[in-house]
């Protein structure tokens, strides 16, 4: 029972971890940077939520270094005004963006926006009883929006999770990583490389590396996760297992309390990009 605990204590921290740092990319993705937003990405817990994946990606490893750099600009003025630049040239224009950071134009090869790959998305986030906050104004397959919806999703995960609702739970991982193989593993590694080719984006296309890696990541933890549910039910008991997820529920506290910080920051522009609940 001992080594089942200790299991799901690390799959908790990894549940929470992700959660967070989709949170914190949906906001540099879609609001333009300030000093608060240069101070969380720098901060401890977002180089504690990377260490979580560290051990198994370099990616990760090198962007957090990266980010604990960052701890020398804040109160900087003149580099936080260098990141809004770049914030404008990558993410608004009104110069042609060096990378599209929509998904669907990566499938298509249009570079028009409202495709039918954006109205699967939309029709995901629908499923789950969301709705971007400006619908139809913005793409629904925006990078920012998609980094939002799998914060929100892991929100939920981790709630089941804590709860020991293992039926729930599972359907839950399902749909998460149903979204990333479908809509994301495969154009996001591709906006990444693309912003780095320009040589125009220095801060945004480490950024957007260290999304691709999480997606990469997501997609097999996500399966690692199933797949210890299973096992899990069958080597101890289905009541075993979800107790030992309930005993997670107190741990962690400061890191539950970063999320909510995360999710609470306002940059300019970012609430354009939030995900909100179907009326």
């Amino acid at each position: 029972m001992k080594e089942l605990q200790n299991e799901a204590l690390s799959v908790d921290a990894l549940l929470l971890a992700r959660s967070y740092l989709y949170a914190l990319f949906g906001k540099v993705f879609s609001g333009e940077p300030d000093g608060t937003l240069v101070q969380t990405l720098s901060d401890t817990n977002t180089l504690d939520a990377l260490e979580e994946y560290s051990s198994e990606s370099v990616a990760l490893g090198e962007l957090r270094d990266y980010l604990r750099g960052l701890s020398a600009f804040v109160g900087d003025e003149a580099a936080i005004d260098r990141a809004r630049s770049e914030f404008t040239r990558v993410l608004i224009g009104p110069a042609t963006l060096p990378a599209l950071c929509w998904g669907s134009p990566y499938e298509s090869k249009d570079p028009a926006l409202f495709q039918r790959g954006t109205l699967e998305v939309r029709e995901a986030y629908e499923r789950n009883g969301l709705v971007p906050s400006r619908i139809l104004h913005v793409p629904d397959d925006h990078l920012a929006l998609e980094c939002n919806f799998m914060a929100e999703m892991g929100r939920r995960c981790i709630t089941l999770f804590e709860a020991g609702q293992l039926d729930a739970l599972t359907e839950s991982i399902k749909v998460q990583k149903s979204f990333l193989d479908k809509h994301m593993l495969d154009w996001v590694p591709l906006y990444a490389s693309g912003l780095e080719r320009s040589g125009k984006a220095p801060f945004y296309s480490q950024l957007a590396s260290g999304i691709a890696e999480l997606v990469r990541l997501g997609s097999t933890f996500l399966g690692e996760v199933l797949f210890w549910f299973e096992t899990g039910k069958s080597e101890s008991s289905p009541g075993g297992l979800s107790q030992a997820m309930k005993s997670c529920a107190e741990t962690l506290p400061e890191f539950r309390s970063a999320i909510e910080h995360v999710l609470e920051l306002s940059p300019k522009f970012s609430e354009e990009y939030a995900l909100v609940a179907i009326s």
